[in-house]
């Protein structure tokens, strides 16, 4: 319970990570600015490496 990118991060230093993988939604622009990104979020305060995984589009069959 919390905020999800503060728990993250405090998971992650409890467990001392080495590395914290996490996928993104993958948002631009306006929808960006007003969801926020919790993966930003991290990114920006976490003080071990992240990965960040975008969605990708379905390959065409």
């Amino acid at each position: 319970i919390g905020y999800a990118a503060e728990e993250i991060l405090n998971r992650a230093h409890e467990e001392k990570v080495d590395i914290i993988v996490m996928g993104t939604h993958g948002r631009k622009g306006i929808d960006r600015i007003l969801f926020g990104s919790v993966a930003e979020k991290v990114v920006k305060n976490a003080d071990m490496p992240v990965l960040t995984i975008r969605p990708t589009e379905a390959p065409a069959d």
